[in-house]
C-alpha cells in the first residue's frame, strides 16, 4: 500500500510538472510577479484594510476588483493594511501556505494517510498556486471547514 502511495504521489507531481513545462502556467508566473495588480484579490483586501484604518469606505477604494466581502473580513485583514501592498501579499502568502498545509496535515492524520502524500501534490498544484497568486481567502475558509469537519468526527 505504501509503494502505491509513493507511485501515486510521484505521478501526480510528475503530471503537474509536465503540464507546467509543456504549457506554462500563469498561476506560477503570477505568484512571483512583483506588481500588486497581478494579485487582484489581495489588492482589493489590502485597499479595503487601508481604507478601514483611515476611516474611509471599505467598498469604494479604487481597487481593480470590487470588494464583495463582508465587513468582518476587512476587520480580520486590517493588520495587513499596515504593510505595503507587496509585503502584505508575501506575508499573506505565507499565512495561506501554513493554513493549507496545516489543514492537509490534520486531514491526513485523521484519515491515516501519509502527510507528504497530500502536501507535496497540493504545493505544486495549479489551484493552490492560483489561490496564492491571486491572494484569495480560501485558506481561511478551508481552515474553518477543516475545523468543523474534525469537530463533527
Amino acid at each position: 500500500m505504501r509503494a502505491l502511495l509513493w507511485v501515486g504521489t510521484a505521478l501526480a507531481v510528475a503530471v503537474e510538472v509536465w503540464f507546467l513545462v509543456a504549457y506554462g502556467c500563469a498561476n506560477y508566473d503570477r505568484v512571483v510577479f512583483p506588481d500588486i495588480s497581478w494579485h487582484p484579490d489581495l489588492e482589493t483586501f489590502h485597499r479595503s484594510a487601508v481604507a478601514l484604518l483611515h476611516g474611509d469606505s471599505v467598498y469604494d477604494t479604487g481597487a481593480k476588483l470590487v470588494n464583495l466581502n463582508p465587513p468582518v473580513w476587512t476587520v480580520v485583514f486590517a493588520p495587513f493594511g499596515l504593510l505595503s501592498p507587496m509585503v502584505a501579499y508575501w506575508v499573506f502568502g505565507v499565512v495561506t501556505t501554513v493554513l493549507f498545509v496545516g489543514c492537509m496535515v490534520l486531514v491526513a492524520r485523521e484519515l491515516g494517510v501519509a502527510k507528504w502524500a497530500v502536501i507535496v501534490p497540493l504545493l505544486v498544484s495549479s489551484p493552490f498556486m492560483g489561490t496564492f497568486g491571486l491572494g484569495q481567502v480560501y485558506a481561511v475558509l478551508l481552515t474553518g471547514l477543516t475545523g468543523y469537519w474534525l469537530a463533527t468526527r
